[in-house]
């Protein structure tokens, strides 16, 4: 999904328009119009434009510049910042910006493929897009299980006194690439009291105990 913000297109929900004004629309090939429900009678009148856009020349000129005009109508698929909106029409405005509604931190979050908060932020300030205040941004899961890190280790409080009082021991490998002399593995021994480190090198795993012993 990209952002856009030149589109100058905002989406309208058919059903709820219809449902709240008493009306239906009946969509042809080159035309389009809305009619009452209670009289059948045509209210407006809209005709295909050469960019594939049903256009309303009653609402155009009726309305002044300063507001944003509803007046194109469009069948084809589109992003939408309500969550009620049919996604099957659009609308175009004469200013977009005033006509966006708020929409929350983590709607976005989700539809610019979970960034960071700051990351998120940076971006819809830059392209002007308004975030509602009332919507903080919430626990995000997804964000959880594919950018999961471990909790950082508590510091060791015991202290040690005497050498070999206790080791630390990693066993490594296979690698990729097979040394020159067919190793394979290594396993690593650290004193915890004076950090002296022994290293082995093995070509075998089954090796590990001999090493140790």
């Amino acid at each position: 999904m990209l952002l856009v913000p030149s589109v100058t297109k905002n989406l309208i929900n058919v059903s709820q328009f219809c449902k709240d004004k008493h009306v239906f629309f009946e969509f042809h090939h080159n035309r389009c119009v809305v009619k009452s429900h209670a009289t059948n009678e045509i209210l407006l009148h809209g005709s295909l434009g050469p960019d594939g856009l049903y256009v309303f020349p009653q609402l155009q000129t009726s309305q002044s510049a300063a507001q944003p005009s509803l007046s194109v109508f469009s069948m084809s698929p589109s992003t939408t910042t309500n969550k009620s909106v049919d996604p099957r029409f659009s609308i175009q405005n004469s200013k977009p910006s005033e006509c966006v509604a708020p929409t929350s931190q983590t709607l976005w979050h989700l539809r610019l493929g979970h960034p960071n908060s700051n990351v998120l932020k940076k971006i819809l300030t830059h392209c002007n897009i308004p975030i509602s205040n009332k919507n903080l941004f919430e626990f995000c899961a997804a964000c959880c299980v594919g950018k999961s890190h471990r909790l950082p280790s508590s510091s060791s409080q015991p202290i040690y006194f005497v050498p070999l009082e206790l080791v630390y021991s990693d066993l490594w490998g296979p690698s990729n690439v097979v040394s020159t002399n067919g190793f394979s593995y290594y396993i690593s021994f650290v004193d915890a009291f004076s950090k002296f480190t022994w290293i082995y090198f093995l070509k075998n795993k089954s090796k590990t105990f001999t090493v140790f012993q």
